[in-house]
This record gives structure tokens, C-alpha cells and sequence, in this order.
């Protein structure tokens, strides 16, 4: 399962040393990002049946900080995603 994926901004507020900071960071509102993962389902018949395991890795491809001079580089989002279901 590859597949591309968009997040949207919902807020750049932030804390330092657990007081909210009032200046934004002036962060991108549309975020970019690949990625892919495995699953695997438990067979019918054995002790772990109607259970499920996954994994899933995504890499952002756009960069989410408008201002590249204060950290000199790209900053880019990235996700891993660990599941466990069961199939009533």
C-alpha cells in the first residue's frame, strides 16, 4: 500500500518549558507527503484469528517552514504508524 497523502495546518502555536508562546511560526498551510506500509491478517482457524497488524511509514516531500535562513535547511514532516485490530 503506497499512496500520497496531503495534511492541511490547523495551528502553529507552540510551547517553551510549558508557557504558550504567542508569536506563530509562520508555518506552510498544505503539507506533502509519501509513503507506504505492510499488512498482515491472522488466518482463519488458528489461535489468533479476526486479528490484524500493520505498518506504515510517510516522508513529507514539501518543506512545512516558510523561512529557510533561521534553521539553514528544509523541514519536512515525517510519520510512522504502528496498528493492531481485531475483527469481531
Amino acid at each position: 500500500m503506497n499512496d500520497p497523502q496531503i495534511g492541511f495546518l490547523v495551528s502553529d502555536k507552540y510551547e517553551v518549558n510549558g508557557e504558550n508562546v504567542d508569536e506563530e511560526l509562520n508555518a506552510e498551510t498544505i503539507d506533502l507527503s509519501v509513503g507506504g506500509g505492510l499488512a498482515y491478517k491472522f488466518k482463519e482457524g488458528t489461535s489468533l484469528e479476526g486479528f490484524n497488524v500493520s505498518a506504515r511509514y510517510m516522508i513529507g516531500l514539501s518543506n512545512v517552514y516558510k523561512d529557510n535562513d533561521t534553521f539553514g535547511d528544509d523541514i519536512t514532516n515525517s510519520n510512522l504508524q504502528i496498528s493492531l485490530g481485531y475483527k469481531f
